[in-house]
């Protein structure tokens, strides 16, 4: 019998052959976390087979790997498995396989294995292949005459691995379906570290400059994860099931063991090992099994890691998330949010607690975004400062937080407590653990000027920016501008982009039939 799909599934399935049959050959496909991507894509591997055709399902960790061949079981699919550690069965016309193994098995100056013969070729995650592992794997079946497809929640940066975009629904479209396919995120700031660059809390677009040292110092504050746990007590006191991710393996050993001391059963799980009620373990399938299955039956509360419960892991009766951590990408910050957003019986939100000032740098877990391919984490993240900074009408609103920290578009809180719009606050932790308000606007619109020799001193600063020997993007050389002569110039100045987008690209790649042209010259 079919794999059975929900509507909008089958729509989205029906939209990627179309393109497939139009002749396109490398396409990418995105869906919301909880949105059944895995179900979608063996779908479409079912269909492929029942034409005679072969598939190749790739994956990047094994704790990946484990579980599609658990869902591709359940749903009545036979396959071999092409990774180390399995035993091989290359006679199904379906494989499961190890990005990595396949590369080094396959595809080295000395091969071992024969290489893998698909029609058509899934890349599960498909953000996580954007090297060179992954460009290799997808070239060769595109040699051969594959067909490459990638699903992932968040297409940041894959214009080089893939030419065409089919996006299903958004978050809020499946949150407010009917029945709805996801639960609302209620999120909380807390607080969040001082994490500065120069002298401003580092925006999104700042974050690549942040180390992950910086980013660790910053947490692991007594004021910063002093108050984790007492926040914990405060929004979740039934202890509902609980996802933590900390800025480094290191940081949620430190936080499991700080719950167990409290009496919170809870577990660390990172990429070699298991850490359940003090003792340490070998991070293999069933050791990893075993603490999925304690979460789901309640003997351990929360479950801490870094990144590697960030993708593809299905624990849908998780309702709580803490975030003890600045993400650096948002794409890491929607991959982790969306653990928290699956359907549940009795479930009816994710409570979401961000001590990482994540809910501001990023936007709400609940927003629909439009994706590029050729965007850029960067460039995704500048596009929505620059609309919030000019007040671009359709944006959703910079959210303010509530006294009570829950984090609010609006002017009421469901506390009661109203929002006055004008004082906005968010508590921020310095290194030495005290706590300050830092108020205003996030991203208030830049007065401009302009006087005699702003052309001139702005095209100083434009080739300045681009002859730079580490790149810099037109909004740096905008800030490089603004440092320099104390005021921001118009944005419509030759050499300047006349697309939003560019403003957050390197100079030196914005070719300049994108920017605003020269003035003819006088007498021509």
């Amino acid at each position: 019998m079919p794999i059975e799909l929900r509507p909008y599934q089958a729509e989205l399935l029906h939209d990627v052959e179309a393109e497939i049959a139009d002749r396109q050959r490398r396409v990418a496909v995105t869906l919301p976390t909880g949105g059944g991507k895995t179900r979608v894509f063996a779908a479409q591997a079912e269909r492929w087979i029942a034409r005679g055709k072969r598939v190749a399902l790739y994956t990047n960790r094994r704790l990946l790997l484990d579980q599609a061949a658990d869902v591709f079981g359940k749903l009545g699919l036979e396959f071999g498995i092409r990774a180390a550690g399995y035993a091989r069965d290359v006679a199904k016309p379906l494989q499961i396989a190890s990005v990595q193994t396949e590369k080094s098995r396959s595809m080295g100056e000395n091969p071992v294995w024969e290489k893998c013969d698909a029609d058509l070729a899934i890349f599960d995650e498909c953000h996580l292949f954007n090297n060179p592992t992954g460009h290799a794997v997808a070239g060769h079946h595109l040699d051969t005459g594959g067909v490459v497809v990638g699903y992932t929640a968040s297409p940041i940066d894959l214009g080089d691995m893939f030419d065409v975009l089919v996006q299903g629904p958004g978050v809020r479209d499946l949150q407010t379906s009917k029945p709805p396919h996801l639960v609302p995120a209620h999120h909380y700031g807390p607080d969040e570290p001082g994490l500065a660059t120069g002298k401003r809390i580092a925006l999104a677009t700042d974050m690549d400059t942040v180390t992950q040292k910086q980013l660790h110092n910053a947490m692991m504050t007594p004021g910063v994860y002093g108050r984790v746990l007492e926040w914990y007590r405060k929004i979740n006191p039934d202890d509902r099931p609980t996802i933590l991710f900390a800025p480094d393996v290191q940081s949620s050993v430190w936080f499991c063991d700080e719950f167990q001391g409290a009496g919170i059963p809870a577990a660390h799980i990172d990429g070699d090992n298991v850490r359940v009620g003090g003792e340490w373990f070998d991070s293999d399938h069933a050791a990893r099994e075993g603490v999925i299955e304690a979460s789901r039956s309640g003997k351990v509360k929360v479950i801490c890691n870094r990144f590697v419960l960030r993708e593809g892991v299905d624990l849908p009766w998780v309702s709580h998330l803490i975030f003890a951590t600045v993400f650096s990408t948002v794409q890491s910050y929607l991959q982790s949010g969306g653990r928290g957003l699956r359907i549940y019986d009795g479930k009816t939100h994710c409570t979401v607690q961000d001590h990482g000032g994540n809910w501001w740098r990023f936007g709400s877990l609940n927003e629909n975004r439009q994706w590029d391919l050729t965007h850029s984490d960067r460039v995704a993240c500048g596009l929505r400062e620059w609309h919030l900074q000019h007040d671009t009408p359709g944006t959703p609103p910079e959210p303010q937080r509530c006294e009570c920290g829950r984090i609010v578009v609006g002017v009421r809180c469901p506390c009661g407590n109203k929002i006055d719009p004008r004082r906005r606050s968010r508590p921020v932790v310095q290194t030495d653990g005290s706590l300050v308000d830092v108020t205003g606007r996030i991203y208030y619109p830049k007065t401009r000027g302009e006087k005699p020799d702003t052309l001139k001193k702005w095209l100083q600063a434009y080739w300045r920016a681009k002859s730079a020997k580490r790149p810099m993007t037109f909004n740096q050389a905008m800030g490089l501008f603004a440092q320099t002569n104390y005021y921001h110039p118009p944005e419509n100045l030759p050499c300047m982009p006349l697309h939003p987008e560019d403003w957050f690209r390197h100079v030196g790649t914005v070719p300049m039939s994108r920017l605003v042209p020269m003035p003819p010259k006088e007498g021509m």
